[in-house]
């Protein structure tokens, strides 16, 4: 709350940032032709004139006549933006390619922008704690860990460590728009990215010219609405990959009732907890596949071969996302003790079987410092020009009633509606000429009812 709270102080507070110029040099990727500056910005928003941390910004020029800058975030959080750009540039509608100025940024913390970073030694005995506690003991074993290495990570990572919240890259967000030249934003987000948008809406409304937030992330939940919402939506898109099984020969689980086959999956997730690592890089990479609409294949090769004692595609990721960690932890405020977490953890766990057990019990958020800093509630964007929100009946990662519950709130909010699985629409090519008809000519969905192709 204190960080919300500073920065509509400094709303009118120029930084000592502003007015800059930037010097752009070639950052080419093979047959892509990008340029790259930095961007300064406060490291503390409600001292903006005090110390900066440097963002590195990526441009794709338009191939026609600009009609500005679109700004890109791919979500995350703590995703770099380089990779997505590149994404952008190859696979976004060519219109759209070539009509605008494609920008992407690695956020605050993230990348080559400030980032943040850990003591290899402290990461490693991190990542011997488990991630998903069966007991309040292995729970408080689990606080013990987070807080440990949390301190450390702060120590090496400096005073951007605390700073690295979405309302603060927000504030972000508008002076790229300024030094970019352009009186409004144009901006496409996906989820993490939405909630950045969202947030940027919520603080400038009416410096909005196109928002485009894609799989979106309802900005009213605090960590347990959100981790509890992220089972419910794992465990949907589990139950839509199994209920095709019988029609692919290569998946494991053919013949099998979906009450087996999801006792299957959990079972698979229990005996690779006598490996901490290997049993989180299997959720993670499970979640990875379901939330990728041509997942299933993958999927279905992954869990062929746990279940056949090949372990060597869930082998431990040596590094640990402290951005991911810092960003979500921040945003969203946890204050619960060990015991609440547990009992809330058994009440996830009886209602959502699989995944239950593995997303809520190793938060390390009740150790962030302060516990969180940010003031989670819905936003309105009173005054804003029509956001456009996409939201799929099946996503996974970002669940319908999010997409529901934000355009309810935005006054000024049109959602349209993907009717199918997979983490997100535009990225994946649905939705485009509801989209481009809005970025390129400002018409957008009407109000209510819009389903646009999948």
């Amino acid at each position: 709350m204190a960080v919300l709270a500073a920065g509509l102080v400094a709303v009118g507070a120029p930084p000592a940032t502003a007015g800059q110029t930037l010097t752009w040099t070639p950052c080419n990727d093979r047959e892509l032709v990008l340029d790259c500056t930095d961007v300064t910005v406060p490291v503390d928003w409600s001292r903006p004139r005090g110390a900066t941390i440097s963002l590195r910004v990526h441009r794709h020029r338009a191939s026609g006549t600009s009609r500005g800058s679109l700004l890109l975030n791919p979500g995350g959080p703590g995703a770099p933006g380089k990779p997505f750009l590149e994404y952008a540039a190859r696979r976004f509608s060519k219109p759209v390619i070539d009509g605008f100025d494609l920008v992407s940024f690695d956020p605050r913390g993230v990348g080559e922008s400030a980032p943040l970073s850990c003591p290899p030694e402290a990461d490693a005995a991190f990542r011997k704690s488990d991630p998903s506690p069966d007991s309040l003991r292995e729970r408080i074993a689990r606080e013990n860990a987070s807080r440990t290495w949390v301190r450390a990570c702060r120590a090496k990572s400096g005073p951007i460590f605390d700073h690295v919240d979405t309302v603060s890259a927000a504030r972000d967000l508008d002076v790229l728009r300024a030094v970019l030249g352009d009186d409004k934003l144009s901006y496409y987000g996906g989820s993490y990215g939405t909630r950045l948008g969202l947030r940027y809406a919520d603080l400038f409304p009416t410096r909005i010219k196109r928002m485009v937030l894609d799989a979106v992330v309802d900005p009213a939940q605090d960590n347990k609405a959100f981790l509890t919402d992220v089972a419910k939506g794992e465990e949907r898109g589990l139950d839509a990959y199994l209920s095709g099984c019988d029609d692919r020969p290569g998946c494991p689980f053919r013949g099998l009732t979906p009450a087996q086959s999801r006792t299957e999956v959990a079972g698979l997730f229990q005996a690779a907890d006598r490996h901490p690592g290997e049993q989180l890089q299997l959720v993670n990479l499970t979640e990875e596949h379901l939330s990728d609409p041509s997942g299933a294949p993958d999927l279905d090769i992954l869990f062929t071969a746990v279940r056949s004692g090949d372990h060597s595609a869930i082998e431990p990721d040596p590094d640990t996302d402290v951005a991911f960690n810092a960003i979500q932890c921040l945003d969203l405020p946890d204050h619960r003790t060990a015991a609440q977490i547990m009992r809330d953890t058994a009440a996830l766990t009886r209602e959502r079987p699989v995944f239950g057990p593995e997303v809520q019990s190793g938060t390390p958020c009740p150790q962030w410092p302060n516990g969180g800093v940010s003031d989670p509630h819905p936003v309105t964007a009173h005054g804003s020009v029509p956001i456009v929100l996409l939201a799929g009946t099946g996503d996974p990662a970002a669940l319908y009633e999010w997409g529901q519950s934000a355009a309810a709130h935005l006054e000024n909010g049109r959602l349209l509606t993907r009717e199918g699985n997979g983490h997100g629409s535009y990225v994946y090519g649905a939705c485009r000429p509801e989209v481009d008809r809005y970025l390129l000519d400002g018409v957008p969905p009407p109000r209510a009812g819009a389903v646009c192709d999948k």
